[in-house]
């Protein structure tokens, strides 16, 4: 979860990132069968949602319940194979179970956190499978077995990742919600990246914010940092703030998180706990953590 440098981050901005600590698993298991198959099934939570019956040879797909999430996950497998040419050229038989520990609509890492275990599987660059696959700054893939918050910045495509406690003395004033909506990452990445210009005064101001965030000790300080964050971006992407179109009546401070428009905001206010979730709840939006809650180490 990028807590700042959205889409900046893309062009050499400094972001603070952090890792939440709902996660993905895969279990791959080995199947007594003649046939050399390759099974693959996704769940969440408690809820079955994909399946896929894939030719391990060039991992064409056979059978499956959804045909476009099939093809994409025949082209990470090739992907990996291009980069372990050994990745699975047995003769074995596999059924790969992928299980996702929080809402597969929430926008918190299931495309990267799946790039960082079929790299760890194969034992390849998890950087690299994401530029064959999904691309984008790979923040994400740097949180995902991380233990930390990190500082992340990426300078002439080299990755700068700087771990630190990022626990502030106000987490209990911190709240995510997310809004209900699935937002197109890769797609809002590119139109981002199809405008020219260079936005050195903004990256250079945003870099500056996201080492004040990681420092600051007061809710007043984070919450004017939310405010500048936000009015810069609004100004980039031509578009009101999250707070301007839905909650302007809200007695705090609402920052967007990843692509705006959807996925999750982070809260910050001087309200009660109790408080801020009513009036998100009277609002519709059910899906509310506390920085607790949400934080990798919070728990």
């Amino acid at each position: 979860m990028l807590i700042s440098g959205e889409y900046l981050v893309l062009k050499g901005a400094k972001a603070l990132a952090l890792p939440v600590n709902m996660g993905q698993s895969l279990r791959i298991n080995e199947l007594v069968s003649s046939k050399s198959t390759f099974i693959w099934k996704s769940a969440f939570l408690d809820s079955f949602w994909f399946s896929a019956i894939l030719h391990k040879k060039d991992f064409s797909v056979v059978k499956t319940t959804n045909s476009g999430i099939a093809e994409k996950l025949s082209h990470l497998l090739n992907a990996v194979r291009k980069l372990n040419p050994a990745f699975l050229i047995d003769r074995k038989s596999y059924e790969i179970d992928s299980h996702l520990e929080f809402h597969k609509d929430w926008g918190l890492g299931s495309s990267s956190s799946l790039v960082s275990n079929m790299a760890y599987w194969a034992d390849v660059d998890p950087f690299l499978l994401l530029s064959e696959t999904f691309g984008g700054s790979a923040y994400d893939i740097a949180c995902a077995r991380s233990n930390k918050a990190l500082i992340y910045q990426l300078i002439d495509g080299l990755r700068i990742v700087a771990p630190l406690g990022f626990y502030p003395s106000f987490h209990n004033r911190l709240f995510f919600v997310w809004l209900g909506k699935k937002q197109n990452s890769s797609l809002e990445v590119k139109k981002f990246m199809s405008n020219a210009r260079s936005w050195e005064k903004e990256i250079n101001s945003i870099s500056e914010f996201t080492e004040e965030m990681a420092a600051s000790d007061h809710i007043n300080d984070f919450m004017k940092l939310m405010v500048e964050h936000e009015k810069i971006m609004s100004s980039i992407l031509r578009t009101k703030t999250v707070k301007e179109k839905y909650f302007n009546d809200f007695s705090g401070e609402i920052k967007s998180l990843g692509a705006w428009g959807g996925d999750f905001i982070m809260i910050a206010s001087e309200q009660d706990q109790s408080e801020v979730r009513e009036y998100f709840h009277n609002k519709g939006l059910q899906v509310f953590f506390t920085f607790k809650e949400l934080a990798v180490g919070g728990n």
